[in-house]
């Protein structure tokens, strides 16, 4: 059966670009896609990281580059369908996402187009870094707390 093997977990940088490289599998192809959501097959569900960074009407990840008109969605794969992007623009997110997978021979098809198209999960797409809105503000001389900062991982201590 075509596709890729599941369990490929990989990890991208907030304010950087992302590149998924040396994903493995059966009948890989240039043009197959990926495109991280809270949950595949339905676009919907819970990630392992609680955010309000949901485009409700995509089902994409907002902070993610926007390809095709949907945020998360990449472009299409290379290297025989081994590598992803989602281009030269950097991620404005933290948190972790699932992988979902849809076949070059789909997209071919006019599909690969919605949420609901990214049936098969790749894995977990862990980015690191700070959420947006951890801004505080601290005076020269006087004791400063930064509590109640948003971001993944974050660990007391």
């Amino acid at each position: 059966m075509a596709g890729p093997d599941l369990r490929q977990h990989r990890t991208c940088a907030r304010y950087e670009s992302c590149t998924v490289q040396n994903v493995t599998g059966t009948a890989l192809e240039d043009g197959d896609r990926l495109m991280v959501l809270e949950s595949c097959r339905t676009g919907g569900g819970v990630t392992e990281t609680p955010t309000i960074l949901v485009d409700y009407y995509t089902r994409g990840v907002v902070g993610f580059p926007v390809n095709g008109g949907l945020h998360g969605l990449s472009l299409p794969a290379t290297e025989d369908g081994s590598s992803f992007s989602w281009g030269p623009s950097s991620l404005d997110t933290a948190g972790k996402y699932k992988m979902c997978w849809c076949a070059k021979i789909y997209a071919d098809a006019g599909g690969c187009s919605k949420s609901e198209d990214f049936k098969v999960e790749v894995g977990i797409l862990t980015v690191y870094g700070f959420a947006t809105h951890n801004t505080r503000t601290c005076f020269s001389g006087q004791p400063c707390e930064l509590e109640r900062l948003v971001g993944y991982p974050l660990y007391d201590g």
